[in-house]
C-alpha cells in the first residue's frame, strides 16, 4: 500500500536533512510530530531506519553541513531513497519489525555489525534484491523511475543542466 501523502513527506524531510537546510532534532521533531509513524506503507518506517536514521548523529544538534556534510556516494544513495518515495512502486524488501528484530540488534551490537551484514545478505537472497538498487529491487527498477526526474540532481560531473543518469540516482541539492 502506497501513502502517497507520507511518502512525499518523508522525501521532503530527507532532502531538507541531507541538504542542511534543517537539523537532526527539526528532523526527527517533524518525523514523530506527525502521522508520518502511523502510516501502513512499509516503504516509509524502512527507509527511515534502514536508512535515513544513519545519516546523522542523533545525540548531537546539527546540520549536515561542514564536518556532517553528506560526501557525493552518501547524497547519490539518498537520492535513490527520495527517487523510490516519489515513485510508485510498491516495497518489496523483508521489513524489520517486531520483537523479532530484537536479536538482530543486539547481535549487531556484540559484533560490530557483522551480524547486520550477515542478516543483510539473507534479506537480499531471499527477495532477489540487488543491495545497489535498495529501496528498490533491481537497477532497472531504478533506470525506470528516475527517466525523466532530474528534479533530483543540481550537478552531473559538474554540468548543472544534464539529466541524472539512468544509472545512478542523483544528490540531492546542495551537492
Amino acid at each position: 500500500m502506497i501513502d502517497r501523502r507520507a511518502r512525499d513527506k518523508l522525501a521532503e524531510l530527507i532532502r531538507n536533512l541531507a541538504d542542511g537546510i534543517i537539523t537532526n532534532d527539526e528532523f526527527e521533531d517533524r518525523l514523530y510530530g506527525s502521522d508520518l509513524q502511523r502510516s501502513k506503507d512499509a516503504a516509509i518506517w524502512e527507509i527511515y531506519a534502514g536508512g535515513a536514521w544513519y545519516m546523522y548523529d542523533d545525540l548531537s544538534t546539527h546540520k549536515m553541513t561542514g564536518k556532517w556534510k553528506l560526501p557525493k556516494a552518501s547524497k547519490e544513495i539518498v537520492a535513490r531513497w527520495i527517487l523510490f518515495l516519489k515513485s510508485g512502486e510498491e516495497y518489496s524488501w523483508p521489513r524489520r519489525v517486531g520483537f523479532r528484530e530484537i536479536p538482530w540488534f543486539i547481535l549487531s551490537l556484540l559484533t560490530f555489525g557483522l551480524a547486520g551484514h550477515i542478516r543483510l545478505r539473507i534479506h537480499t537472497w531471499m527477495c532477489g534484491g540487488d543491495i545497489e538498487a535498495w529501496p528498490f529491487l533491481a537497477l532497472s527498477d531504478v533506470e525506470r523511475a528516475s527517466a525523466g526526474r532530474v528534479y533530483l540532481w543540481k550537478e552531473v560531473q559538474g554540468n548543472p543542466d544534464q539529466g541524472a543518469s539512468p544509472r545512478v540516482a542523483a544528490p540531492p541539492s546542495g551537492g
